[in-house]
């Protein structure tokens, strides 16, 4: 997975004005949630097999990232999964809960529009608005 290196800066003087330590800082937590995917899911699957039943998740930010990684390399752990202002792009967050879905796991997701982080993260991806953690990008069609 590659991110943009120069995205435009944000809006906000005070944003820009740490971006460049944010920026550091946040590529060095994706790196080490990216590391901890298999790790994540190993863990559920043998909290499934201790429980003998699925398990409810929840997730906050970047976790809701490592949560959907680790949830396409297993999903029999998992019964529903809530997602917290997910810092996840929007197409890894659409294909990931449809893929979900179809394993029979159910979804909260909350958000909030003026979320700062996220937006911070959505423009340094440069991604459209809205992305999950500050708009909802996947309707609820019960059904379809």
């Amino acid at each position: 997975v590659a991110w943009p290196s120069n995205p435009p800066l944000p809006r906000s003087w005070a944003i820009a004005a740490v971006l460049s330590v944010a920026e550091r800082n946040y590529t060095a937590a994706e790196q080490q949630m990216q590391r901890s995917v298999r790790s994540v899911a190993n863990a559920a699957l043998l909290l499934r097999e201790a429980c003998k039943r699925r398990l409810d998740w929840t997730a906050h930010s970047m976790g809701c990232y490592l949560l959907l990684l680790a949830l396409r390399d297993a999903t029999k752990p998992f019964a529903r999964v809530t997602l917290l202002a997910p810092d996840v792009p929007t197409w890894f967050f659409v294909d990931s809960l449809k893929r979900g879905v179809r394993e029979n796991v159910r979804f909260l997701h909350c958000f909030h529009s003026r979320d700062e982080a996220v937006e911070i993260s959505r423009q340094r991806r440069g991604l459209d608005f809205p992305v999950p953690g500050n708009g909802a990008v996947l309707p609820n069609r019960p059904g379809v």
